[in-house]
């Protein structure tokens, strides 16, 4: 009896083991896209699922906001449709079975104006290698979001994600500030007032000398009259003539 109850325990642990190792995804990579208005990217999707062989997917997503431009399968049998707006519906399948982590498609879109959307799996299957459906896939959503281009990403050449060097931002050149003449206001005369000569220095007038007397020896130097000069001859004749006379007697 007890070993049947261990029997039990270990079988109960191991069916719990291989459903827990069992789980399966079909996914988007990036799962949520973060780009600019009018930019495209590339969003792939998986299957992580063991012993399949194809599937069909219906995406749904909000056709104001993305657009899918394109799809790359790598699947070796697939078909596209994508006629109705919102809806891309897709079929895969392989000539061989398929485990572990595939690589289902390539979907290429674009950012139409400021939104968000999300990506939606619908009515979609995977299948074994006999047609069967696969339960317990998990198919998770992913989301794109359209944002406006910041104005440092405009000057700075577009944009592209994180992680680059900074660019480098332009120094305003200083510019010079106009310097306005006054106009002539109609009607106002505006009086022009005559400019001051600088005045200019002026030496001063020199001072008279003080008159000098002129001695008469420098009168004899300069030359006396000739009357003077003849008086004084008939004087000094005088003279010789008394002296001669008086010492004749």
């Amino acid at each position: 009896m007890k070993k049947k109850v261990v029997y039990l325990i270990v079988i109960a642990w191991m069916l719990l083991v291989h459903a827990e190792a069992q789980e399966m995804y079909v996914y988007f990579s990036p799962q949520n896209s973060n780009l600019d208005v009018s930019k495209t990217t590339e969003i792939k999707i998986f299957a992580d699922v063991p012993d399949f062989q194809g599937g069909q997917i219906e995406l749904i997503y909000n056709p104001d906001c993305i657009d899918v431009i394109s799809y790359a399968n790598t699947s070796e049998l697939w078909g596209w449709n994508s006629s109705e707006d919102g809806k891309e519906f897709i079929t895969f399948a392989s000539i061989s079975v398929l485990s572990g982590v595939h690589s289902v498609g390539t979907l290429t879109v674009k950012c139409l104006t400021e939104c968000s959307t999300p990506l939606i799996f619908q009515n979609s299957l995977l299948f074994d290698n006999f047609g069967n459906e696969i339960n317990n896939v998990s198919w998770q959503e992913g989301s794109v979001k359209c944002k406006t281009p910041s104005d440092s990403q405009q000057t700075g050449g577009g944009g592209g994600g994180g992680g680059g060097l900074p660019l480098p931002t332009a120094t305003p050149e200083e510019t010079a500030t106009p310097t306005t003449s006054p106009t002539k206001t109609p009607g106002i005369s505006i009086p022009v007032l005559p400019s001051t000569p600088k005045p200019t220095a002026t030496s001063p007038a020199p001072s008279p000398s003080p008159e000098v007397t002129e001695t008469t020896q420098e009168k004899v130097e300069k030359g006396l009259p000739a009357t003077q000069v003849i008086l004084i001859i008939a004087g000094v004749f005088s003279a010789l003539v008394i002296y001669f006379v008086l010492r004749g007697r």
